[in-house]
């Protein structure tokens, strides 16, 4: 999808280089500039093509072409598929996703991912979009996922350090201590294709909770992470003693009555962002899965305060 932008020069910015507005008006990158000027109609003052060496005046539109139509198209088959959509605008979607769907293409799932049902969704829409996945979720894990659809707002979004994310988690056991802050280092482990381990020479890694709902020998958590290491959650929760619901990795699956969870119980419940050319800030939220909820509600009796918060 062609991406264009526009900047109305200020009194103060009179007699500046569109070279300058471009860098600290629009915040673009050398490369970025680069590939602008070399566009027809890439870079325009008032709709006339000009140089980055022109001098603007206040009250001039300089406009920027970040993207053509060919840049844009898509690298990602488009496979029918039903995608919840939580928020789109022309330079971003947050997708709701299931669990048991892989993000993106990879070894094993070229056409059967989230990606490919989000691109025949955007084909059936008469779109053209080179969608960029910022930040991932593991196959098991359900909730939003962040898409970027071109290639400067990927950029920006994948640096942007005020992208907040909360989980929500099925834990074993109940806490102590209702809120805390875990940090300790992960490292991948020895021999290992993608298990993580805590070392003290892995990875610098933070993950708040707060303790929402409490079962018999369970509980539901929500959690925000300062980092974002591989299988986070998953190892921190189980190196203080509350190893996820259904997490054969690294805990053990335990039944219920006869019930279980058939996957990992973590959902990325809730983003807040900034649109990466407006400044808007950004919210969505995903409501807890069917599973999870199904799980709760089999032992309601034994909660001692909501599990919803």
């Amino acid at each position: 999808m062609q991406k264009d932008v526009t900047y109305t020069v200020t009194e103060q910015e009179t007699g500046q280089k569109i070279e300058t507005i471009l860098k600290q008006g629009l915040s673009l990158t050398k490369n970025q500039i680069k590939s602008a000027k070399f566009r027809p109609d890439g870079i325009c003052v008032n709709g006339n093509r000009a140089r980055i060496s022109t001098v603007v005046f206040s009250g001039d539109v300089v406009s920027v072409q970040l993207e053509t139509k060919e840049t844009a198209s898509g690298h990602v088959e488009a496979v029918p598929g039903n995608v919840e959509i939580l928020y789109e605008d022309e330079d971003l979607v947050l997708v709701n996703k299931p669990a048991g769907l892989v993000v993106h293409p990879a070894h094993g799932h070229y056409d059967d991912t989230l990606a490919n049902h989000l691109m025949y969704y955007f084909e059936q829409h008469g779109l053209r979009v080179c969608i960029r996945a910022v930040g991932r979720l593991d196959k098991d894990t359900s909730g939003i996922v962040l898409f970027a659809k071109n290639k400067v707002a990927s950029a920006r979004l994948s640096g942007q350090n005020a992208i907040e994310k909360e989980y929500l988690a099925l834990v074993n056991g109940r806490f102590a201590k209702t809120n805390g802050c875990i940090k300790l280092p992960i490292r991948k482990k020895n021999g290992s294709l993608n298990q993580m381990e805590i070392s003290d020479d892995g990875n610098y890694a933070v993950t708040h909770y707060q303790v929402v709902g409490e079962f018999a020998d369970y509980s539901l958590v929500c959690l925000k992470l300062d980092t974002g290491r591989t299988h986070q959650i998953r190892v921190h929760m189980a190196a203080v003693g509350h190893p996820l619901v259904g997490d054969t990795v690294y805990g053990k699956r335990r039944a219920y009555s006869g019930r279980e969870m058939a996957r990992t119980a973590l959902h990325c419940v809730n983003i807040c962002l900034r649109q990466p050319f407006t400044g808007e800030m950004i919210q969505a939220r995903a409501p807890i899965p069917e599973d999870m909820r199904m799980y709760m509600e089999n032992f309601k009796e034994t909660m001692i305060k909501s599990a919803f918060p």
